[in-house]
């Protein structure tokens, strides 16, 4: 994910003024049935999700960053 750099002073609520970054959010069920997690990864430099499917039905979910 790379974000644009567009120069943004401020979100004035009329839409397309963002600020700079990607910032995924990932919600995860639990082993509990109905219950959640969520993970918020904030940074403003390149980064590369990855997810591993484990043979046992698990995964795991990286990020990797160039920085920040």
């Amino acid at each position: 994910m790379w974000a644009t750099g567009r120069d943004t002073p401020y979100d004035d609520g009329t839409g397309g003024k963002q600020g700079h970054g990607v910032h995924p959010f990932a919600l995860i069920q639990t082993k509990n049935k109905g219950q959640y997690m969520g993970i918020y990864f904030r940074n403003t430099n390149a980064m590369s999700p990855i997810i591993r499917y484990k043979s046992d039905g698990g995964s795991t979910l990286s990020y990797i960053t160039t920085g920040g």
